[in-house]
């Protein structure tokens, strides 16, 4: 469909002020100083959008703070400002090996009479646990690229066949085509909210989103027909499109680009690689040279779903070319297997090596094969599950929500981990091999999003006092720091040697996954019980044995 058909304006009349410029003022809660802030102009927000950003203010808390803020408050010549939603600020200067962690909160007030009912006009919040609302709001809090508006005619709700969270748009309904797919938030009265990627897909004329990418039921308060589409990134990134500029022979990249050093490897990665036998001087030499971008052979591509439905199980599609003997090749004819991974990886299961397709499979039509090549370097497709777990899954528990995945293709390290005879090696490759999730394992965090029979006329209340629980944000987040070092711990012995098979550093390992989990869903930690005094006290209420 031609865009101009296709999007609608705005149905709100937001207050504007670009023309005015804000600063950040002094204000007291209980004598203490904040940060209040109004939404900054330039940047773009649903709520800023609905509410009109006139009638919005953040204000910056840190964590560690003991004085909880109130859920009203008065500024602005008095005005009534009721708290809203919260966004925890990650501390990314957490330093070498370790972990972010949350060190702040933006708490967002919004001036506004009857606010709950008003956001139950968005959605209907009241059905669900006030960890899952508390992240519904964030998400409408949050800073986006760019909001565009549809009819409810346009979005299609279709069957869940393994798409884990990965849904398409018609060509040409935004407009561009220099992008392959996008991560949005889809909201509206008669929509719910929606969460996840949307990749191009011919053939079809509006927005399909299947079932795991609902995240919000639809409002029971308004029947409106508007859909805001809140797009968070476009894919391939920039850094992708650079890297697929000089893989491919046809291609060149920016000079500036291949000037710049890329960043070392994680050390996450490299942990686990040398956990799985790859010896030091092989891995040490990739480290050195992958600076320099000719010699750089890993990439973080953005997942998504197959959108023919014929892709065979098991098996990825890479997008875009890259140079061979051959002359321009796709990636995967080039390169055949790849391991793949996705942080945090830190168990032994939690990276594979996976076939990648390089020729049309027999069962694809021309049409699809044309589709799949089409798209440019930056993303893997994963194959629609019919009767097995969804490859997603296997990889770290992954999904096809915006996830990127760790995609590594170095000839030397390839040869190690798939030919080496080496005993670590071999017990290793096995488990790379294996695409099946453990058999009995514990999931103590149950991410379904389930709904209650019955409305609860408090949500907004409980929401607000989860959002201003400062002690047990900044407790789970200490708590995540605490489980991610231990992992390290565990698994180094001794002499200094990664032993990621260790059973101590894979319970911590699976723990440190919950505590991320859990500041999300609600729930506990399941820990063997022996290793529950390795954190504090405090922490260990967040616990349950294992």
């Amino acid at each position: 469909p031609e865009e101009s058909n296709f999007l609608k304006s705005s149905p709100f009349q937001s207050v504007s002020s670009s023309t005015r410029k804000y600063e950040d003022f002094g204000f007291n809660f209980n004598g203490i100083p904040r940060i209040v802030r109004p939404m900054p102009s330039k940047k773009v927000s649903f709520f800023k959008e609905y509410f009109g950003e006139d009638r919005l203010v953040e204000i910056e808390n840190n964590l560690n703070d003991v004085t909880q803020p109130e859920k009203m408050v008065k500024c602005r010549g008095c005005r009534k400002f009721t708290l809203a939603s919260g966004k925890v600020i990650k501390d990314q200067n957490g330093g070498r090996g370790r972990f972010p962690s949350a060190s702040k909160i933006d708490l967002l007030y919004i001036n506004k009479q009857c606010l709950k009912e008003e956001l139950g006009k968005i959605c209907n919040f009241s059905v669900m646990k006030p960890e899952k609302i508390v992240a519904r709001l964030a998400h409408l809090q949050s800073e986006a690229q760019k909001i565009v508006y549809v009819d409810f005619s346009d979005i299609e709700w279709i069957a869940e066949k393994g798409h884990e969270g990965c849904g398409f748009f018609p060509e040409g309904c935004f407009g561009s085509t220099n992008y392959d797919s996008i991560q949005v938030r889809i909201v509206g009265p008669k929509i719910g909210l929606a969460k996840g990627m949307i990749l191009r897909k011919r053939g079809i004329s509006r927005i399909q989103l299947p079932e795991s990418m609902r995240k919000a039921p639809k409002s029971t308060m308004c029947n409106d027909t508007w859909v805001a589409v809140i797009i968070k990134s476009f894919f391939p990134s920039e850094e992708n499109k650079c890297m697929g500029r000089l893989l491919d022979p046809e291609g060149s990249p920016p000079r500036s680009w291949m000037e710049k050093d890329r960043k070392p490897l994680s050390l996450m990665y490299q942990r686990m690689l040398i956990g799985y036998g790859v010896t030091d001087s092989t891995l040490n030499r990739y480290v050195r040279i992958s600076r320099n971008p000719v010699k750089l052979k890993h990439a973080h591509l953005v997942g998504c779903t197959d959108p023919t439905g014929s892709l065979p199980e098991n098996r990825v599609f890479i997008t875009g070319y890259v140079s061979s003997e051959n002359g321009r090749e796709l990636f995967g004819k080039v390169h055949k297997t790849v391991y793949i991974s996705r942080s945090p990886c830190l168990e032994p299961g939690d990276a594979k090596l996976v076939s990648v397709i390089g020729n049309k499979p027999n069962c694809m039509s021309k049409d699809d094969w044309d589709l799949l090549c089409s798209y440019g370097f930056g993303t893997i497709i994963f194959p629609k599950s019919r009767k097995s777990t969804p490859l997603p899954r296997m990889i770290a528990d992954g999904d096809l929500d915006g996830d990127d995945y760790f995609v590594l293709y170095d000839n030397k390290i390839l040869d190690h981990l798939i030919h080496s005879n080496d005993k670590l090696t071999t017990k290793s490759r096995k488990l790379l091999r294996k695409l099946k999730l453990p058999v009995g394992a514990v999931k103590s965090v149950n991410k379904t999003t389930n709904y209650s029979k019955t409305a609860d006329d408090d949500w907004l209340k409980k929401a607000q006092s989860n959002i201003l629980d400062f002690s047990m944000q900044n407790a789970g987040s200490k708590m995540v720091s605490k489980l991610y070092g231990l992992c390290r711990e565990a698994s180094t012995t001794d002499d200094g040697d990664i032993d990621i098979y260790d059973k101590d550093a894979i319970a911590f390992a699976k723990a440190y996954k919950d505590a991320i989990d859990i500041q999300k869903h609600g729930g506990k930690i399941a820990l063997p019980e022996h290793l529950h005094q390795k954190l504090p006290k405090s922490q260990q209420q967040c616990l349950m044995p294992l």
